[in-house]
């Protein structure tokens, strides 16, 4: 066994309960884990072995690694609650006072819906006379039946009756 693995197998379980001791909140954990922290510890320790030499006893390492540790803490602290990733900041879309603003799903159909809705349009008025397709097209626009007469030169009864029978054929 070399030296530096005797040293994360005798050090790291330490390390990992003054790092776990140490988190500040519960979005912190998720976004920067344990393990994370003490890999970003042991990689400055091995970037400064000579700082090692100089340490005096065991307890002064440990107290050492725990100081590693607790300035990793901090500094990941700060980069996560900076303003532009604050984990503060984050909430649900449900929670949020812009959800309503922008709907994220169009509640309406689907382009492809669309699409097969208006393939069938054509496929249902596609024998229809030029009278009878302006009749169906006034009334699908929201037009009653009187506003339709007004615009042809059917009846009130005549739509009516064209309309019933148009919608036989849809129905179909």
């Amino acid at each position: 066994m070399t030296a530096a693995e005797e040293l994360v197998n005798r050090y790291g379980p330490h390390i990992c309960r003054a790092i776990r001791r140490r988190f500040r909140s519960r979005k912190m954990k998720i976004l920067y884990s344990t393990e994370d922290c003490l890999q970003s510890v042991w990689q400055s320790v091995f970037a400064q072995m000579d700082r090692i030499a100089k340490l005096e006893s065991p307890e002064h390492l440990m107290r050492y690694l725990t100081r590693i540790a607790c300035n990793k803490l901090v500094d990941q602290n700060r980069h996560l609650r900076a303003q532009r990733n604050d984990v503060d900041r984050e909430c649900a879309i449900q929670d949020s006072q812009t959800a309503d603003r922008y709907k994220l799903i169009d509640p309406g159909p689907s382009p492809s819906a669309q699409v097969a809705v208006k393939d069938e349009w054509e496929q249902k008025t596609q024998g229809l006379s030029s009278d009878r397709r302006t009749i169906l097209e006034l009334k699908v626009s929201g037009h009653t039946s009187e506003e339709i007469a007004e615009r042809t030169s059917y009846s009130g009864r005549a739509v009516r009756r064209v309309l019933h029978q148009l919608g036989d054929l849809f129905s179909r």
